[in-house]
């Protein structure tokens, strides 16, 4: 088993990070998802555009990610520690792998005015990383005035679909509406367990009505069961999410061009259940064998 401690004496402080940040994070995301909608709606993560204008955030996925990049930008011309931290230890990535700079501007903020980006750019094209950097992964350094977003409702949709479909589901929600759409059922159930805003799309209402047509029937059984249940059902586990982190953590490896073998992902979960439970083994983990499988189908739908 490694020594997680051991391990990172022996790597870059940017690259720590970028493997344990998630790492410690797996073993808190699933309990924070968990009565995910209840909190959000006592919280106040309750503000929706019309509906209409929510469905329309599947179909056209642009809407979301291009408020969630001006969100960024916005924070960034702020000084905000934390986004301005993530920022640098991407900028590093792209640099050991012997990209520009610029490059990273133009794609993670593509649907941003040409001009904000240069200034993003210009703003932090020197800037190295630091080790004062680390201590995003000891606290929990999120904006001070994350609140005044809790009403915009592109970002309800991030909080509420976008981030627990990728996190529980394994797949983006787009591509999770098409397949309804298609008449997947599987695709479908799983969306009306997080959003049961998709009934009023119209080709999803029309695959609903012709089930109900035989209320007795195994489709609409799964239709009615997944509208009275939530996508934190019993139903999805912890192993799941775990692989989806272990994909993660192994695709960042690689593009730091120090990939981590399979084994080196489940001993430094492992090593991680032991420092903060004292087993010797993740719970969540049946086995090495396991583990690798759950990575190699998490990858499919990640890269």
């Amino acid at each position: 088993m490694s020594d997680i401690r051991q391990w990172q004496k022996e790597k870059p402080s940017y690259y720590r990070v970028a493997i344990l940040m998630p790492l410690f994070l797996s073993d808190i995301v699933f309990d924070q998802l968990k009565d995910h909608y209840k909190k959000l709606y006592v919280k106040g993560w309750n503000s929706i555009s019309n509906i209409k204008e929510w469905i329309g955030y599947y179909i056209k996925p642009n809407i979301v990610i291009r408020k969630s990049q001006e969100i960024i930008i916005e924070y960034l011309k702020r000084d905000e520690f934390f986004f301005e931290a993530i920022l640098i230890i991407v900028k590093t990535i792209y640099e050991n792998e012997k990209k520009e700079f610029r490059l990273l501007i133009d794609d993670f903020f593509d649907l941003i005015p040409m001009n904000t980006r240069s200034e993003i750019y210009e703003k932090y094209k020197d800037h190295e990383w630091d080790d004062k950097y680390e201590i995003i992964i000891e606290q929990n350094l999120l904006p001070n005035d994350i609140n005044k977003i809790l009403y915009i409702p592109e970002i309800v949709f991030i909080v509420r679909v976008y981030l627990p479909c990728i996190l529980i589901l394994g797949k983006k929600p787009e591509r999770l509406f098409k397949e309804a759409k298609r008449g997947k059922l599987i695709s479908l159930c799983n969306l009306l367990r997080m959003d049961k805003g998709i009934i009023y799309d119209s080709d999803i209402a029309g695959i609903i009505h012709k089930c109900s047509l035989d209320i007795n029937s195994s489709e609409f059984k799964k239709i009615r069961n997944a509208f009275s249940s939530t996508v934190t059902s019993k139903q999805y586990n912890k192993a799941a999410m775990i692989f989806r982190i272990g994909a993660f953590i192994e695709i960042i490896s690689e593009k730091y061009g120090t990939p981590l073998r399979r084994k080196e992902i489940e001993d430094l979960f492992n090593d991680l259940a032991e420092f903060g439970t004292g087993r010797r083994v993740h719970v969540d983990i049946q086995s090495g064998e396991a583990l690798a499988k759950g990575i190699q189908r998490a990858r499919k739908n990640l890269l």
